[in-house]
């Protein structure tokens, strides 16, 4: 197993253990489908995660202890990963962090061909397997909570709807979650989860900025529901927010 120091050299850092590693799966994928690149130059591997808060950025840098975040033109934040050593913490190398646990089949093409395909060009001797996209498993694991807690992707909460003309409301709960060219396999976490819906994105001033032809291949899976939203509740209460 590949192991990174952080002051012990005779442990491993937690994230090694399958729940962590579940739960950052689901967070980082949100972004991973932009997050892998190669350079065929330097024959180099690369990982990058944007967000427009970056506070939960330095979350994630804090807890591999590795990568740098910093602040693009556009006003978003990126932590980024470039250390060949660091590459491999999250590579199919060793612990093989992402590979075989991706879900979503558009950020497991883009790691098979900018990480898998140019690695295994540059060494043929020891080449790496790919071990496919992994089953979304619903409520039985944590990557729906590592997804969901990635604020740009999805969100639980609740709003106030007026009820007709009088002074009269009502409380809606919600959960969702968003993702671009995805439809069948948002429509197939519905079957697994047995509740919710789909519906086309709605464009507004918080969306990451995207030309409109790919926006409108953005669905949201959502539910209003107050019994599937307390199930929810008591799901994202076996992984609370402060174990990411």
């Amino acid at each position: 197993m590949f192991s990174v120091s952080n002051g012990n050299s005779n442990s491993n850092p937690p994230f090694f253990k399958v729940r962590l590693v579940t739960l950052r799966v689901g967070f980082i994928e949100g972004d991973a489908p932009r997050g892998f690149y190669s350079n065929s130059a330097s024959k180099r591997l690369y990982f990058k995660i944007r967000q427009k808060d970056p506070k939960i950025l330095h979350m994630i840098r804090s807890f591999f202890g590795f990568g740098s975040v910093t602040q693009q033109g556009d006003g978003y934040w990126t932590y980024n990963v470039s250390s060949i050593g660091h590459i491999k913490v999250l590579s199919p190398f060793g612990a093989g962090v992402l590979n075989g646990k991706l879900v979503f089949n558009h950020t497991n093409q883009r790691f098979k061909e900018q990480w898998i395909d140019p690695y295994n060009l540059w060494n043929p001797t020891t080449p790496i397997v790919y071990l496919g996209p992994a089953q979304f498993m619903g409520l039985a694991n944590a990557w729906l909570c590592g997804f969901t807690l990635r604020h740009a992707d999805g969100s639980l909460g609740f709003k106030l709807q007026k009820r007709g003309d009088n002074n009269r409301y009502r409380l809606r709960l919600y959960w969702y979650v968003d993702q671009t060219f995805e439809k069948e396999l948002l429509t197939h976490m519905i079957a697994v989860l047995g509740f919710g819906f789909l519906e086309p994105k709605v464009k507004s001033k918080s969306s990451y900025p995207s030309p409109n032809s790919v926006f409108k291949k953005a669905f949201r899976l959502k539910t209003d529901s107050i019994i599937h939203c307390q199930t929810l509740r008591n799901y994202f209460d076996q992984y609370p927010v402060r174990s990411l």
